[in-house]
């Protein structure tokens, strides 16, 4: 059970199981991977629900990140 301030995220990466992640409402993309620990490498990038996203733009409850590499389909 969450709290009503905080929000879940879910953090997909190839190779990896699925993460779900408590954040504050009003968490960036990069405020999640502060608390899950995670790094992105510089071949990486990060869609949230479909989407390319920047470190800067904010989550939503439900939202799923999804981290794919250049040869997993992410944009060179």
């Amino acid at each position: 059970m969450i709290r009503a301030d905080y929000i879940e995220v879910d953090i997909n990466r190839l190779g990896m199981d699925t993460k779900t992640i408590e954040v504050p409402e009003g968490s960036k993309v990069s405020d999640v991977y502060a608390k899950s620990g995670i790094t992105l490498s510089s071949t990486e990038k990060a869609w949230v629900n479909g989407e390319e996203a920047l470190l800067s733009n904010i989550v939503e409850d439900g939202d799923t990140i999804q981290i794919v590499g250049k040869k997993e389909g992410g944009r060179k």
